[in-house]
């Protein structure tokens, strides 16, 4: 009987390795997290380089207000797809729990709840998208040259929304699985058409910024048919059954209690940089097509601190789930320093190298000039933000997400805001908006040093040690 429950425990692991699917509750931790954190930091680096061949292509066969406009409405887009991606992360962090506590059931009900959910909210961000691109150059203080830019190339993107979204939250069910691999696959899937299309689009036909979104938009659309299609293929723990789609009212809530504080956490931070992007687009179209160029490079140092991230969610949902409280600590310190072994040779070479890196973007040396400048203020201090993301996503994956939502309103939103609101009037200087970066992420990383090493993320932990 025992050896009959061995030889299934085997044959389970070995459906679940080539399902790409890792457990992360038993063995070694620095072999896991790395090899998990890996496809998601080359996903995430592979979606960063793809946005910055829309760039490249723009400002090299358009022109630098083509790049301007391109740039400036990111914040807007990051704002909505931050607020509803929230819900991504809530069905990520219940599946991983589910999975963690061996509930079949449980997880099975979350897929299902969340992929129609996720089919709902991106039908809405796409209406609110198309109604708002009109009004987000005004808003935003566009110059006349790059206003009916913009709005094209958020009304060209905003089409493909909804297959964004569901390509998010099937990746995220997949990762809370242990599958970090097949996301990765399907987004570079993805991606290479994304790159060819860009320059079919604009460079061979001469598309523009419209032509730059619409690659954007069927690049999204074929990595969402892939996803969900290994889904409904899959028989594992995140299978989709498309006859069983629907709201279960539990399920709903979890999502919504995690995803919910989380998306608005995310959407104040986008909230912020949109402001920032306001004042920015003050300082007239080469400020604003130089410091969108750097922020495209600084995506990469985000990047890295996100897979780091995004792997402490999953390892902290499956071992809580397993009842493994000391084993998420160790988890968050490997990932900790991990996230500095990868980030340091990056910052480097960006110091090293800032001005032939931006000049890949643009020619001109007032774009370049304004790019290094904000490169000078971000890159040294982009390590400080690594405490947190993995620490606030530690927390996530406890559970706990009205407290990371305060943190990073009031450190990032609130403080960003009363900087460039007060100080800014008096010593109108680029400057002023650049240091507000590394001094908010400076400020929220003392917080969640802080708030993890109180161990009141814990407190959702029952007396079983399992979430309550």
């Amino acid at each position: 009987m025992e050896q009959s429950k061995r030889e299934e425990g085997r044959k389970e692991e070995q459906k679940r390795w080539i399902r790409g699917e890792a457990s992360m509750t038993q063995g070694g931790i620095w072999k896991p997290v790395l090899w998990f954190a890996i496809p998601i930091m080359a996903s995430n680096m592979f979606q960063q380089f793809y946005t910055i061949v829309d760039s490249v292509v723009v400002g090299r066969f358009e022109s630098s207000e083509a790049l301007a406009a391109v740039s400036a409405v990111m914040p807007v887009i990051n704002l909505l797809i931050n607020l509803f991606m929230g819900i991504t992360t809530g069905a990520g962090v219940v599946v991983a729990h589910h999975i963690g506590a061996q509930n079949r059931e449980g997880a099975e009900s979350t897929v299902h709840t969340g992929v129609l959910m996720g089919l709902v909210c991106g039908v809405i961000m796409t209406v609110i998208g198309m109604a708002a691109a009109p009004m987000v150059p005004r808003f935003m203080n566009f110059s006349q040259e790059t206003a009916a830019l913009g709005t094209q190339y958020l009304l060209a993107y905003f089409a493909g929304i909804l297959p964004m979204l569901m390509y998010n939250m099937g990746s995220a069910m997949l990762r809370a699985a242990g599958d970090s691999k097949r996301p990765f696959y399907f987004l570079l899937a993805g991606g290479v058409l994304n790159c060819v299309l860009d320059v079919l689009f604009v460079a061979v036909w001469r598309g523009g910024v419209i032509g730059a979104g619409l690659a954007s938009s069927l690049s999204q659309l074929v990595a969402a048919v892939l996803v969900l299609s290994c889904m409904t293929l899959d028989s594992g723990d995140c299978h989709l059954n498309w006859k069983k789609l629907r709201f279960e009212a539990h399920a709903a809530r979890q999502i919504m209690r995690i995803g919910l504080p989380a998306g608005l956490s995310s959407a104040m931070f986008a909230i912020s940089n949109t402001l920032m992007q306001t004042k920015l687009n003050l300082f007239g179209t080469a400020a604003m097509a130089g410091t969108g160029a750097y922020q495209r490079l600084d995506g990469f140092i985000y990047t890295i601190e996100n897979a780091f991230g995004l792997t402490a969610t999953t390892f902290t949902g499956q071992n809580l789930g397993a009842g493994n409280i000391e084993r998420v600590k160790q988890g968050a310190r490997v990932a900790i320093i991990y996230s500095f072994l990868f980030l340091i040779p990056l910052t480097v070479l960006y110091l090293i190298f800032s001005e032939p890196i931006l000049g890949i973007f643009a020619d001109d040396p007032e774009v370049i000039a304004y790019g290094v400048q904000l490169m000078r203020y971000m890159a040294p201090l982009g390590w400080v933000y690594i405490f947190t993301e993995v620490y606030g996503c530690v927390a996530r994956g406890a559970g706990s997400t009205v407290v990371p939502m305060l943190i990073m309103i009031l450190t990032v939103c609130v403080f960003r805001m009363a900087v460039i609101y007060t100080v800014l009037p008096f010593w109108n200087d680029i400057r002023v908006i650049f240091f507000c970066y590394p001094a908010s992420w400076t400020l929220s990383a003392l917080c969640f040093i802080a708030y993890y090493r109180s161990g009141k993320w814990l407190r959702r932990i029952n007396e079983t040690g399992r979430i309550g």
